[in-house]
């Protein structure tokens, strides 16, 4: 029996999420790019503003609460999910989504600050990565775990799985509070 290339459904599912990523990715900077005038004008307005603001003095709580929110609007749609026999699809969606968002704000700070651009998108990707690696590592799990035949055991386990995902979500959150926050306050003395 000849193989492909891609031997199994977790490397299946691992390639079909960085397929995701790099065209979300790449979607969302080249939106960017090709933003008309006026919104073109409001963006780098907002920015400059929202940059300017920017100080030492980050309520770091508040960061953290808000991080959290944002990663439930992935961690509940991912984890039920993981449920289905399509839930990668879902899944893939809601990184299609985060990668588009992330390709767009990087593609917007390249745009208007060059090099410095380039080190805001660097400053912000540690909580990113995390995010997106554990989602992706979730799914793949997810996916083995619907295979088997003992679904209680399965199901314990994929409780399990998904309560290690809300901690690595709230780890990403502690990262955005105490890692990301420092490091943009820093590229941002440099604009």
């Amino acid at each position: 029996m000849k193989r492909g290339l891609l031997k199994n459904n977790s490397e299946k599912i691992a390639a079909l999420f960085a397929a995701v990523m790099i065209v979300s990715v790449l979607v969302g900077s080249f939106a960017a790019v090709f933003l008309d005038g006026e919104q073109n004008t409001d963006i780098y307005r907002y920015l400059t503003g929202f940059f300017s603001s920017y100080g030492n003095n980050i309520d770091k709580a508040a960061v953290c609460r808000r991080s959290v929110g944002m990663n439930m609007r992935i961690f509940i749609p991912v984890t039920i999910s993981g449920f289905f026999i399509f839930g990668n699809l879902a899944a893939a969606a809601c990184m299609a989504v985060k990668g588009f968002i992330w390709g767009f704000c990087g593609g917007l700070y390249v745009k208007y600050y060059g090099v410095k651009g380039i080190l805001l998108s660097l400053a912000s990707l540690p909580s990113c990565i995390i995010v997106v690696f554990s989602v992706m590592l979730f799914s793949v799990i997810a996916s083995e775990l619907r295979k088997e035949r003992d679904r209680k055991n399965s199901f314990i386990r994929y409780m399990i799985i998904s309560l290690m995902l809300l901690l690595t979500f709230s780890t990403a959150a502690l990262v955005d509070a105490f890692v990301v926050c420092p490091a943009l306050a820093a590229v941002i003395k440099l604009l």
